[in-house]
């Protein structure tokens, strides 16, 4: 299975960004940043990345002053075209998403 690396940067304005699953098993919230989602190959398919992660690691969160790159891997199993989706939210409710189209050839 091709393992994908994302990475988003994100800009923090007036507001902290902040999302989160909840606290971890030590009792911990940790700020992930963006949620991520996978859509495709099929319609119906559909993968919540951050659930998928939970428990086993979390995605890598840099920091320098305002600005965060946030960095999720998971794996594609089926050749296709997938839509990755990237979601953020600031403290003031302000929203920013992006899509990225994937394609995985046999």
């Amino acid at each position: 299975m091709p393992k994908v690396t994302a990475r988003a940067t994100v800009l923090e304005g007036s507001a902290a960004v902040y999302y989160t699953l909840g606290a971890d098993a030590a009792g911990v919230y940790r700020n992930a940043r963006v949620l991520w989602e996978l859509y495709g190959p099929q319609d119906e398919d559909y993968r919540f990345l951050l659930q998928e992660l939970r428990g086993k690691r979390q995605p890598r969160v840099s920091t320098s002053g305002d600005t965060h790159v946030v960095e999720i891997d998971f794996q594609i199993d089926r050749p296709g075209t997938y839509r990755l989706r990237a979601a953020t939210v600031d403290l003031a409710g302000r929203t920013a998403v992006t899509w990225k189209r994937l394609t995985l050839s046999r």
